[in-house]
């Protein structure tokens, strides 16, 4: 498919952007803001979403910009986010799963999960779910969830997705974790497409913030060494600025060919074929199972049918 034209107008329509504190996540908000969206930056910190919040309620910002605290680590976090949300707006039209840490040491959550696979899939997984009837509501409801690079996805260790078994690999649950959100949006597509919700995933490129905060040199380079000597796949991993990485998600976000092409993978500002790093054709459903026995031990039945 070929890049089309952004929608410039968004006005009357209620965007959520997960991590839109700082990085590309405030990229996005403000890039949605400034065409008229009510933008609601989710994160984790009162004080510098309240500072967010009134640098972009600026005269030059045509949407309304408000703060709601989310933490997508805490499945109740993300829960709550939701419950609240949907009690203050009767429709959603768009959520944008961006927040997300990079290659970190071994840790767990506050439900005990695999760091990243709880910050980067299942708060945004709890999240999504209990959106799903405002996100119904909306004329063309869509969600985009950031995944990264093909060469950089993993399979999903279906078995032990938490590592308690054998060594962590930090990329490899890194790149867990982005599968989960490329198959995440393949199967919302799959339940909900005919309902005429969007999905996508998309890739923003190495985008130079502080997500690689925790990497070493030597991670760094290891990271560079996964991509293939192909040379468009070296152009597309290129480094980017935050607005240039921002601008493939507002692409995915708003371009009616991303909507054409709705449970795809979007990268450089086309949708492709859903990569196969990320696991077959019944892996999205295979997602969604382990996904509700997860949340299950945490929120109970808290997520939809």
């Amino acid at each position: 498919m070929q890049a089309q034209q952004i929608a410039e107008d968004l006005r009357g329509t209620v965007a959520v952007v997960t991590g839109a504190l700082r990085g590309l996540g405030r990229e996005t908000a403000g890039a949605l803001a400034a065409r008229g969206a009510h933008v609601v930056l989710a994160g984790r910190d009162q004080r510098r979403g309240a500072e967010a919040v009134a640098e972009l309620s600026t005269p030059e910002v045509a949407g309304e910009v408000s703060f709601e605290h989310l933490d997508t680590a805490s499945m109740r976090s993300a829960a709550d986010c939701a419950d609240r949300l949907t009690r203050r707006l009767p429709a959603v039209d768009l959520v944008v799963a961006n927040a997300g840490i990079m290659a970190v040491p071994f840790a767990r959550s506050v439900d005990g999960f695999e760091l990243q696979l709880a910050t980067n899939y299942l708060g945004h997984f709890v999240l999504i779910e209990r959106l799903l009837p405002a996100l119904l509501a909306a004329p063309r409801g869509r969600v985009v969830t950031v995944t990264t690079s093909a060469p950089v996805l993993r399979p999903i260790r279906w078995n032990d997705p938490n590592f308690d078994e054998g060594d962590y690999d930090p990329f490899h649950a890194y790149g867990q974790s982005k599968s989960a959100a490329v198959l995440h949006a393949a199967g919302l597509h799959q339940r909900f497409g005919e309902d005429g919700l969007v999905a996508v995933s998309v890739a923003p490129g190495v985008a130079v913030t502080d997500l690689g905060k925790h990497l070493t040199r030597d991670q760094i380079k290891h990271l560079m060494s996964l991509v293939p000597r192909d040379r468009e796949q070296r152009r597309r991993m290129r480094p980017r600025t935050p607005a240039e990485g921002a601008e493939q998600i507002v692409w995915a976000a708003t371009g009616e060919a991303a909507a054409e092409g709705s449970g795809g993978f979007c990268e450089d500002l086309a949708v492709h074929p859903r990569p196969a790093e990320a696991g077959g054709p019944d892996s999205p459903e295979q997602l969604r199972e382990l996904s509700r026995r997860l949340v299950a031990t945490v929120v109970g039945e808290g997520v939809p049918d």
